[in-house]
């Protein structure tokens, strides 16, 4: 909690045959693991939001990779997701303004609504 990650990635140990963990003593159940795992999952996604928001007021140089006919998305030098107002090109400067979220898929993903002035 006291460092903030943009991404942390979760995954549960599965035994694999002939392996020295394998064999190890006090194996953790696996619905221990699942409840860990989930969590971890929930602490990583409330330091993705604490680490959005040290970046509100900001201005980053952002690679645009996706337009739509009223938005582009793309990602700044340290991978930040970033939604930028009109249909932009190449690199931009855009000063966040807040975070959101939004749904593709099944994964849900925070990104900074920035605006390219």
């Amino acid at each position: 909690e006291e460092v903030n990650f943009l991404k942390v990635h979760v995954f549960r140990f599965s035994k694999r045959p002939g392996t020295e963990a394998a064999e190890m003593k006090d194996q953790i159940e696996s619905g221990v693991k699942k409840v860990r795992a989930q969590q971890l999952i929930e602490a990583g996604a409330k330091s993705r939001e604490r680490y959005l928001e040290t970046h509100i007021g900001q201005t980053s140089k952002v690679l645009i990779e996706k337009t739509d006919s009223s938005t582009s998305r793309g990602f700044d030098e340290y991978y930040v997701p970033h939604v930028v107002n009109g249909r932009q090109s190449g690199f931009v400067n855009a000063t966040v303004t807040n975070f959101e979220s939004h749904k593709e898929g099944s994964d849900a993903e925070l990104y900074c609504r920035s605006v390219v002035r």
